[in-house]
């Protein structure tokens, strides 16, 4: 075999190895998400956040609304959903839902300000590929809370 044969053989080998270590990767790599990049939305409304990573937050959460994020998941098993939330009330409930099954429920508390964040976390299952997440918010009358960002965690 020639030096030019051992060459390209190796790096064909170097190649396929490195590719199989992002499948690797990228199945169990986590899904951040900012709030406000969802896909359909009904009653809530956009504004600057005071949260570390900056940029907005979904706020005036009240009773009955709901956001969709469209999200590709790597691979089916057990999830840790971080949600980064704030209130000033007594906040409420968010219903996790993909593609319209209830998979967790994240109960949030007051945290001393609309601005003043906490990260709550819950697990669920889901399924490989593209679905859609849907939040159905659930409490009292008036502002519930603010989301800034989830995640999705691979266990």
């Amino acid at each position: 075999m020639s030096i030019l044969s051992k060459q390209i053989k190796n790096l064909m080998l170097t190649s396929a190895l490195v590719a199989m270590a992002g499948l690797s990767t990228a199945a169990n790599a986590a899904i951040k998400v900012k709030a406000e990049n969802y896909s359909q939305q009904n009653g809530v409304q956009t504004e600057p956040t005071a949260d570390a990573d900056g940029g907005n937050n979904v706020g005036y959460i009240e009773n009955g609304d709901w956001v969709e994020y469209t999200i590709n998941v790597p691979a089916a098993g057990e999830y840790t959903f971080t949600v980064r939330v704030a209130s000033d009330t007594n906040g409420g409930r968010i219903a996790v839902l993909a593609n319209d099954a209830e998979k967790a429920t994240v109960k949030v508390t007051g945290t001393g300000g609309w601005q003043n964040w906490v990260s709550l976390e819950n697990s669920l299952s889901l399924e490989a590929g593209e679905q859609t997440l849907r939040f159905n918010f659930k409490g009292s009358s008036g502002y519930l809370f603010n989301i800034n960002w989830f995640e999705l965690n691979p266990k």
